[in-house]
């Protein structure tokens, strides 16, 4: 359940950047940090897509819950440092040193994938 609530949660915040993106920011970034901008909207609405399935996923009983638990656990901090540091970019272009952080968000991302893989994988 605590999935569902948190990829409920995350396609919420997902729509309210996005429109935030849409009808302020669109005349005051330039057309590069809007697509960085909206690049992390895109992975936060994906991922949060993610919990919900891993969510519902975690009512089979023959799914492995530790592998459910590592891949909610590492969609939601693959957001944190993927979407968090895009949209710290693209409001803060002169703040480059983010650009390191945001891979470690997608390796997360990709680490979720693969606990779902295996949590699903008899």
């Amino acid at each position: 359940m605590i999935w569902i609530r948190f990829g409920c949660l995350l396609g919420f915040l997902a729509v309210c950047s996005g429109a935030f993106g849409a009808h302020f920011l669109k005349k005051h970034l330039s057309e590069y940090s809007l697509t960085i901008f909206n690049t992390a909207v895109q992975y936060k609405m994906f991922h949060g897509l993610g919990l919900i399935l891993l969510g519902l996923s975690s009512y089979h009983a023959d799914f492995k819950q530790n592998f459910i638990n590592n891949s909610g656990i590492c969609f939601l901090l693959g957001v944190f440092l993927f979407s968090a540091s895009l949209f710290i970019l693209a409001l803060f272009p002169q703040q480059k040193w983010l650009g390191a952080i945001t891979p470690f968000g997608g390796l997360l991302f990709l680490a979720g994938w693969v606990f779902f893989g295996l949590a699903i994988t008899k």
